[in-house]
């Protein structure tokens, strides 16, 4: 897994949100007046053929599972995700479509007992 880390400078107005969600803290300079502000980016790229998914115990349906970039929110690390191979990856999103379409059924299911 490649971590990325990057240091980008934003001119955001005062109170405002940074380009990826995290609140961003700013001197009072005026009502929407511009403040530079220095924001930290990290991301995790996995290795060709690898995926990237949580490291830690997540509900099936939470799971990411993604072979694609991985942008770390303010709170997150790279502790917190680790590569997969393909056959777990496969492994995870077919049980995450099977949980889905049973989740479908009960759900018409429920939907029929209503109107009966």
């Amino acid at each position: 897994m490649k971590i990325i880390e990057e240091t980008k400078i934003l001119e955001v107005p005062t109170h405002a949100s940074d380009e990826y969600g995290m609140a961003v803290m700013t001197s009072r300079l005026g009502s929407g007046t511009p403040t530079q502000v220095e924001v930290a980016v990290v991301r995790l790229r996995p290795d060709d053929g690898r995926f990237l998914t949580q490291s830690g115990v997540v509900e099936l349906a939470a799971r990411v599972v993604t072979g694609g970039e991985i942008l770390l929110g303010k709170d997150d690390c790279a502790g917190n995700w680790m590569e997969i191979d393909s056959a777990e990856a496969e492994a995870i999103l077919a049980e995450q479509a099977r949980e889905a379409e049973a989740q479908e059924a009960d759900a018409l299911l429920e939907i029929g007992n209503i109107y009966c």
